[in-house]
């Protein structure tokens, strides 16, 4: 009877509300990147561009105030399920929007092509999380995180900017390290990260392997792109879209 009851608790619950989260994370990417369209049409006015500017950083100060507003409510409501979602997928949106702000500030248009991919990125990554493993959400970030900056030292490299290549080579290094470090220490608790009280599951299968390649293949893909330039890092956007899609069919296989 115990068996029976244990048996029963560990099945999967068929939660249809996960689809309509998803639809709602990819509506609020595509009315981001409608809004930022055309605030950069407005931006690339001449007789517009010195208002938009400086309403810009009152704007980014409000999306800042609200984004810690959320942050905190989420927390407050952390035994609400959807409230907790919805709260912290407003905090997560309402942050992009203030970086974005502030980008466009200091940049002028040159940031929105990485606000629309950044825009989206949080949509998939949101929709990973709630779809798939705990594997491939981490995979999926890493993968993110190489995309994102392959895209940019193909623009970087051969531009003289010494210290932008430096902080890009960088800040990737070290996400596919740690990467790597919680994907070894999970693998090693029982597939669990655990800090003080505080648990987290990393890993749902019985192997790190595909976390520990993805990890290791964008560090290499690093040392090759300060090598052979600009030209490998363009090359590196393609791999990591392929290598995100043979890792969807993988962990989609393995769902139970």
């Amino acid at each position: 009877m115990v068996m029976k009851k244990q048996a029963a608790k560990a099945a999967p619950k068929n939660d249809d509300s996960v689809v309509y989260k998803v639809m709602v994370a990819l509506l609020i990417a595509c009315l981001e990147c409608l809004g930022l369209q055309q605030v950069a049409k407005v931006y690339t006015s001449i007789e517009h561009m010195d208002t938009v500017r400086s309403v810009l950083p009152i704007v980014g100060a409000v999306f800042a105030v609200l984004t810690v507003a959320a942050a905190v409510c989420m927390v407050v409501f952390r035994s609400r399920s959807a409230l907790r979602f919805t709260l912290g997928l407003a905090a997560a949106n309402l942050l992009l929007l203030t970086v974005g702000a502030f980008a466009l500030y200091g940049m002028w248009t040159g940031p929105v092509m990485l606000l629309y991919f950044a825009f989206f990125a949080l949509a998939v990554l949101v929709s990973v999380q709630l779809l798939y493993q705990p594997e491939f959400f981490l995979l999926t970030a890493a993968t993110m995180v190489a995309a994102f900056g392959f895209y940019c030292l193909s623009k970087l490299y051969g531009s003289g900017s010494v210290a932008l290549i430096v902080l890009v080579n960088l800040a990737m290094a070290l996400c596919f390290v740690l990467l790597l470090v919680v994907s070894y220490m999970a693998a090693h608790n029982k597939g669990i990260l655990s800090f003080g009280k505080v648990r987290f599951r990393v890993l749902a299968l019985s192997s790190a392997l595909p976390l520990y390649v993805t990890g290791l293949l964008w560090l290499l893909c690093q040392l090759a792109g300060l090598i052979l330039g600009a030209v490998f890092c363009y090359c590196c956007i393609f791999a990591a879209i392929a290598l995100e899609l043979v890792s969807a069919f993988y962990f989609t296989i393995k769902l139970k």
